[in-house]
C-alpha cells in the first residue's frame, strides 16, 4: 500500500516537473524520484524474520543473516528483535518493539496463547512486534532442543556451523545506480 502510494506520488511528481520545466528537467529529477520508490519498497518490503527448523533467517534491508539454531544463543525484544548468535548479534527492522500501551494491554494474556506454527516442521510467519517475534523463535528453539534435535550443537559450531550473511546486490546495485544517475543528471542538466 505504501510503496503503492509512494509510486503515485513519484508519477504525479514527475508529471508535475514535466508541466512546469519540461521533459529536460525529468532526466535531473527523475532518477530521484524512482530512488524515492526503490527505498520505500525496500524498507517496507524486504525486512522480514523467518524461524524454521534449520534455524532463524533475519532479513533487514541491505543484508540477510541466516543464524542456524546450533550457533543461535538467544533472542531478547529491544528496540527491535535482536537475535544473539556465536558471531554476534543481528537486529531485525521487520520487528519493532510495541508501544507502551501496547505491552501493557498485552500483559495479562501473553502467555495464554500459544503461538500457531511452533511444533518442528514448519516455518512461522506472523505478523507482529518484536516480543510477538521474540516468543515465536524462543518457542521453535525450545521445540527442537526438547525433541533432542539440537544435541551436540556446540560440535556443530566448532566444525563450522554459523550465521551467514548475504547482501542483497539488486537492491544495493539499484540504489547506487539511481544515485549515480541523479548525480550526473543534476551535474549535466
Amino acid at each position: 500500500m505504501l510503496t503503492g502510494a509512494a509510486a503515485v506520488a513519484a508519477v504525479a511528481a514527475g508529471v508535475s516537473v514535466v508541466a512546469t520545466d519540461g521533459a529536460q528537467a525529468l532526466l535531473a529529477y527523475g532518477p530521484w524520484l524512482v530512488l524515492a520508490v526503490v527505498l520505500v519498497a525496500a524498507t517496507f518490503w524486504l525486512p522480514q524474520v523467518e524461524v524454521s527448523d534449520a534455524g532463524v533467517e533475519v532479513r533487514n534491508v541491505w543484508s540477510t543473516v541466516r543464524v542456524p539454531w546450533p550457533a543461535f544463543r538467544g533472542v531478547e525484544a529491544g528496540f527491535s528483535l535482536e537475535v544473539r548468535s556465536v558471531s554476534g548479534t543481528v537486529s531485525a527492522w521487520a520487528a519493532p518493539r510495541s508501544s507502551g500501551t501496547a505491552a501493557r494491554l498485552s500483559r495479562g494474556r501473553r502467555d495464554a496463547t500459544p503461538l500457531p506454527g511452533g511444533e518442528p516442521g514448519t516455518v512461522l510467519r506472523h505478523h507482529g512486534t518484536a516480543e510477538t517475534a521474540a516468543r515465536a523463535v524462543a518457542e521453535r528453539y525450545s521445540a527442537l532442543r526438547d525433541a533432542g534435535h539440537l544435541e551436540g550443537a556446540d560440535a556443530a559450531v566448532a566444525a563450522g556451523v554459523v550465521p551467514t550473511r548475504r547482501l542483497h546486490v539488486r537492491t544495493l546495485a539499484a540504489v547506487a545506480v539511481l544515485v549515480a544517475v541523479g548525480v550526473a543528471g543534476l551535474l549535466l542538466g
